[in-house]
């Protein structure tokens, strides 16, 4: 029986020998990794279940500007601006829920300067215990650039609007009406400030290609005719071929381009459907349609306001997408569809 036991209690003893060592492997290799952490751009914060700052890579030290020794004294939260704490905690809650993916609630600096930052927090083991790795990588560099290529943007804006009021006044009056309406249809559909300023800035520009359209054809009393109307017709396409290569990040040529179609392919120059039509363009569509209609125009004949809404309404679901005709609905009844303000 001896001999049954002393080589199991020796299989035993050599792998509780073998966890030792692996355990004191990973707290040999714990330092390297801190090493690696402090390599990185990102600002890493190592943090308890309740918040309480366990460590922060050499990042957080150089652009927040707090000292170590400081840290053992700190929360997570104390990183963030004192008016946007609570909100700093129920957006982590989410976070590590997995209800949210990122946050972009700045950072607060030593001196009281705030970095604007994307964050994302998983759960994780440090020194044997569960903690929190949040990981914030600044935004600053990204915004400024977004800021100047907004002005760059709304200067293109301003010089086609300029271009067409002096082409064509009446166009450049109906782009302005498209534009309000289409902000306050982005701003119904709870669009984000970022994505409505583009649809603003793509309704803008959406007709900046019946600028080559002979000025005639825009102005001529009456009916065009076939041949006129088919140079018409030309207009995203050219507004397309002008804008196409703007760098943004929104799809402003492709809304231009776009701005004519139909969800049942019976829209020009495509005749693209359903899905092949952006969110975006949909919105601009019916905007168009609105402001087309209730507005004169030398080729064509004047419609009311409440013809244009029982023109967007019967094509619901069919030629104009459903969602941006029922808040043009509600904008309507609200009052706040006013082609002529």
């Amino acid at each position: 029986a001896d001999q049954v036991v002393v080589p199991a209690l020796g299989r035993e003893l050599g792998a509780a020998m073998a966890r030792v060592a692996a355990e004191r492997q990973l707290r040999e290799r714990r330092l390297p990794i801190q090493d690696l952490f402090d390599s990185v751009g990102e600002l890493l914060v190592v943090s308890t279940g309740d918040g309480r700052l366990l460590w922060a890579n050499a990042e957080v030290e150089r652009r927040l500007g707090y000292a170590r020794d400081r840290w053992a004294h700190m929360t997570v939260l104390d990183l963030h601006p004192p008016g946007r704490r609570l909100e700093a905690a129920s957006i982590m809650a989410d976070l590590l829920e997995g209800e949210e993916e990122q946050a972009t609630i700045p950072l607060l600096t030593h001196d009281g300067h705030q970095i604007p930052v994307e964050t994302r927090v998983r759960w994780g083991a440090w020194d044997g215990r569960r903690v929190i790795f949040s990981v914030s990588r600044d935004l600053s560099e990204r915004l400024q650039m977004r800021e100047e290529r907004q002005q760059l943007l709304g200067e293109a804006l301003h010089v086609a609007t300029a271009v067409a009021r002096t082409f064509d006044p009446a166009t450049a009056e109906h782009a302005r009406r498209v534009a309000r309406l289409c902000t306050a249809l982005a701003r119904e559909l709870h669009y984000d400030n970022e994505r409505a300023e583009g649809i603003n800035l793509a309704a803008g520009l959406h007709d900046v290609g019946l600028t080559a359209v002979p000025h005639k054809v825009l102005t001529k009393p009456g009916k065009l005719t076939p041949e006129e109307y088919a140079l018409v017709q030309t207009h995203p396409t050219r507004g397309w071929e002008l804008v196409r290569n703007v760098s943004t990040p929104f799809p402003l040529a492709k809304v231009i381009l776009q701005h004519h179609e139909r969800l049942d392919g019976s829209g020009y120059p495509n005749g693209l459907k359903t899905d092949e039509i952006l969110p975006e363009s949909r919105i601009v569509a019916v905007a168009d349609v609105i402001e087309a209609m209730s507005s004169e125009r030398p080729y064509r004949e004047h419609s009311s306001l409440a013809d244009a809404m029982t023109e967007i309404v019967d094509g619901s679901g069919t030629r104009y997408d459903a969602d941006v005709v029922a808040a043009a609905v509600r904008l309507y009844e609200l009052g706040a569809v006013d082609p002529a303000a």
